[in-house]
């Protein structure tokens, strides 16, 4: 029997995108704010700042990937133990170039099986080959639970509102990505070893 496939996002995810957006927000629109201010997934709102600005500053993230931290500095190891278990796709709709974010995630050790860009998020929960997701957007986990799969939501300011009780047993919620590792090793989602 062949491992199960996690499918696992990049921005908000795997990459911590809030710090340099945050820093090209301040320097272009003098506006000073803090990670914990981000109580939207669509926090450019929060400053009135027009959509088209946000999305060229995410490019501008991306055209300099070595700006971008990881969210957590145990990510590399704690992918690789999942990869004993797992088939790890990176599945992402960010705006970043494939090639700079290949680069991004060869340079900070995260191993994967598989990179698949899709145009749009929305298109993440259609693949029928995923056993689970873990994503920081909770859009994306409610359209994954709705098509009847599981997800963990990897807790950030934008998504701490977000109810998971009408979705039980498809979304898990992760503080962390310790947590995220032992859902999928030891508990939840664990399935058993070949």
């Amino acid at each position: 029997m062949g491992k199960d496939t996690v499918a696992i996002d990049i921005d908000g995810t795997l990459a911590d995108i809030v710090h340099p957006w945050l820093l090209i927000m301040e320097r272009d629109f003098g506006i000073k704010a803090m990670k914990e201010d981000l109580t939207r997934y669509d926090f450019w709102e929060i400053f009135n700042i027009p959509k088209e600005d946000s999305y060229r500053i995410f490019v501008e993230m991306w055209n300099h990937p070595e700006s971008i931290m990881v969210e957590d500095r145990d990510i590399p190891s704690i992918i690789d133990n999942i990869s004993s278990m797992y088939r790890v796709r990176i599945l992402t709709a960010t705006v970043g170039k494939d090639n700079d974010v290949k680069g991004w995630l060869k340079a900070n050790r995260i191993i994967f099986d598989e990179y698949m860009h899709v145009e749009h998020s929305n298109l993440k929960h259609t693949l029928d080959d995923v056993a689970i997701y873990v994503d920081d957007s909770p859009n994306e986990v409610k359209e994954i639970a709705n098509a009847g799969k599981k997800a963990i939501l990897l807790r950030q300011p934008w998504n701490a509102g977000f109810d998971t009780s009408p979705y039980k047993g498809r979304i898990s919620v992760a503080e962390n990505w310790r947590q995220i590792e032992d859902m999928l090793i030891n508990k939840e989602y664990a399935q058993p070893k070949a």
